[in-house]
């Protein structure tokens, strides 16, 4: 991938992936590596340098399974026509909020609003 298309398929100028991939200065946000990791179809965890059998986690799990506020985050994401992307669904099934698993619809959506979806 050149880094022209990658620029192009995660929304960041060349330039500023250039200082990232040269390690000039630049001190990427989470929000910025969620991003490029997206676009090269990596977890943030590989993209680092984490070994793949530690950054992947299972992130199958069916509707059903969802926890209950999570669900009704979904629900009311999609009743107000921006639905989260399944992706999205999965890491938040299996996301710590503050050492534990949320509870709380409004723990699901600080968790969002910590990765930049508001």
């Amino acid at each position: 991938m050149t880094l022209t298309e990658l620029a192009e398929g995660c929304g960041l100028s060349k330039g500023y992936l250039s200082t990232i991939e040269s390690g000039a200065g630049a001190n990427p946000t989470l929000d910025v590596l969620i991003k490029i990791a997206a676009a090269l179809d990596v977890t943030v965890g590989e993209l680092v340098g984490q070994p793949k059998r530690q950054a992947r986690m299972a992130l199958d799990v069916p509707d059903e399974q969802l926890p209950a506020a999570l669900l009704e985050l979904v629900k009311e994401r999609r009743a107000a026509g921006d639905p989260l992307d399944p992706h999205t669904v999965r890491w938040l099934a299996h996301a710590k909020f503050r050492g534990k698993k949320p509870a709380t619809k409004e723990q699901f959506k600080l968790l969002l609003t910590v990765v930049g979806d508001s």
